[in-house]
């Protein structure tokens, strides 16, 4: 219900005395981040259902688009093509789509993210690192995706290329969101100087 940083000392729904705390880390969870309009071929695999609807669709593609920024997106790009491949659906295209710098370029490097490039190339997957997306087509199923490459819209470049992909289907893999409730509310405002002063970050 509330939480008192000068006393130490959280309320709780259901709980008559408040509890007492030195240090707080709230870990209660975030959204994912999604795309800003719905299409029935997008998936975000959170549960066993999605998965399995996910792996309908898959089979039935020949162009599919894995988005996101995350370790999981690129070992998601892999997996599939290894199960297409198992599967002897060598011609499907996949391609690893990231819409900001990867977390592998930020944690690692982009040497490194240059050698995982070609390991994907190697693997018959089409790595797209921080495109700016410029328009999603279709109605009830995304279509097609047009975007600009990295290195031509930060730059700047007069008339920079408008590329295309084909879509069949989608799997997102873009990692957390804002969290599902905000800690401003509950804590005020901390005074700048002061010790107490609680930082609130994703």
């Amino acid at each position: 219900k509330s939480i008192d940083i000068d006393k130490g000392e959280m309320c709780i729904n259901g709980l008559r005395k408040p509890v007492k705390f030195h240090k707080m880390l709230v870990a209660w969870g975030s959204d994912r981040e999604k795309l800003s309009q719905s299409y029935s071929n997008v998936h975000y695999i959170e549960d066993r259902f999605s998965h399995a609807k996910v792996h309908n669709q898959m089979i039935k593609s020949k162009h599919i688009v894995v988005m996101g920024n995350t370790f999981e997106a690129m070992q998601t790009a892999q997996s599939t093509r290894e199960y297409l491949d198992g599967l002897g659906y060598f011609d499907t295209q996949i391609v690893l789509m990231t819409t900001e710098k990867s977390q592998i370029r930020e944690t690692l490097g982009k040497g490194f993210e240059k050698y995982l490039a070609r390991e994907l190339r190697e693997q018959r997957i089409s790595y797209q690192p921080n495109v700016n997306i410029t328009n999603l087509e279709g109605e009830n199923d995304l279509e097609k995706i047009y975007f600009n490459k990295e290195g031509e819209y930060e730059e700047n470049l007069p008339g920079s290329t408008e590329y295309f992909i084909p879509v069949d289907m989608v799997i997102c893999e873009n990692g957390i969101a804002r969290p599902k409730k905000e800690l401003q509310p509950l804590v005020g405002n901390q005074d700048q100087g002061s010790e107490k002063k609680i930082s609130i970050g994703l």
